[in-house]
């Protein structure tokens, strides 16, 4: 029987749901806010031989306290907060949960661009208020814009699906070469130069981080709205926190773990790492990363994932 250590600080996941899997030894640390502690965790889980987590910093620090550790499931697509080099070193697996997420982070995507593209949060808390003017809000038509989508993976294709709708000229960036239908391929810069909307829809590692920097912030269009739906350091947050501030750009819509980073920005849109929080998305994700599980017990060659960059969690 192996040991199984459940690291989880986000939406509780039913305690219940590996109790069928009679191989396992499962410890649930489930625990929110300033309750939670990743070093707790493992200092009373010494002898874990397989993690379950979501964003952890999985440092080299933290797993060499793990001298049984075998394998570490990411409930996540990303791996990057998992020291990669550690794990090849000792032998351990990372294995991700790739394309759980299905129509929920692209929607959410769209989703937020509507909402910072016509305002209607602003909107909605002026009504509030009282005024049902609101002469002051006008909002940008979708169609004849350009967007630009850095990451073209399913959740960026997919993206592009949703938008063709709008009648949008439609151009993305990928690190290996794709084509598309209905989108063409533009280099990185191109893109956020002549963009209306720039979406960022890319896993983290050491290309990727701080794909949006002060420099290509300074391309953009001083109207241009980016949204996001991956990891926080795709961009540096301080920097486009700067253009948010200063004008640079027209505003920001973000799904992001730093979300209280821009509560005093204008012209800004912020959800808290829910892009993929939907009923479907919640049980389907479960399914996934148990049937790798089940999977690993029972033999089955996995996608190892241990040879992707690490990119600590700052």
């Amino acid at each position: 029987m192996k040991k199984c250590l459940v690291i989880n600080d986000r939406e509780p996941i039913p305690e219940d749901h590996l109790n069928d899997v009679t191989e396992l030894d499962t410890v649930w640390y489930q625990k929110t806010g300033e309750a939670f502690s990743l070093d707790e965790a493992i200092a009373q889980n010494l002898d874990t031989q397989i993690i379950v987590t979501t964003y952890m910093d999985l440092s080299a620090a933290r797993l060499q306290q793990l001298p049984k550790l075998e394998l570490v499931i990411t409930t996540t697509i990303s791996t990057h907060f998992v020291d990669s080099g550690y794990c090849r070193e000792h032998g351990i697996q990372i294995v991700n949960t790739a394309n759980y997420t299905g129509a929920s982070v692209a929607e959410h995507a769209v989703a937020l661009m509507m909402a910072g593209m016509r305002k209607i949060p602003a909107i909605d808390q002026q009504v509030r208020q009282g005024n049902t003017d609101c002469f002051d809000f006008p909002g940008t038509e979708l169609s004849s814009k350009t967007t630009g989508i850095i990451g073209f993976g399913n959740i960026g294709a997919y993206t592009a699906q949703l938008l063709s709708g709008f009648n949008m000229q439609l151009q993305f960036y990928n690190r290996s070469p794709k084509t598309s239908p209905i989108a063409q391929a533009v280099d990185v810069d191109t893109l956020v130069e002549t963009s209306d909307v720039v979406f960022l829809s890319l896993p983290l590692n050491n290309e990727s981080r701080h794909i949006i920097n002060a420099e290509r912030l300074q391309r953009m269009k001083n109207t241009a709205l980016l949204v996001n739906t991956s990891p926080d350091d795709v961009m540096d947050l301080a920097a486009v926190k700067a253009a948010v501030l200063n004008g640079d750009i027209g505003g920001i819509a973000l799904d992001l773990l730093n979300a209280n980073f821009f509560l005093e920005c204008p012209n800004t849109i912020l959800t808290p790492r829910r892009a993929w929080f939907t009923n479907e998305c919640f049980t389907r994700r479960i399914g996934m990363w148990k049937d790798t599980l089940k999977g690993y017990l029972s033999g089955t060659q996995l996608d190892n994932q241990n040879a992707e960059d690490f990119v600590p969690i700052s």
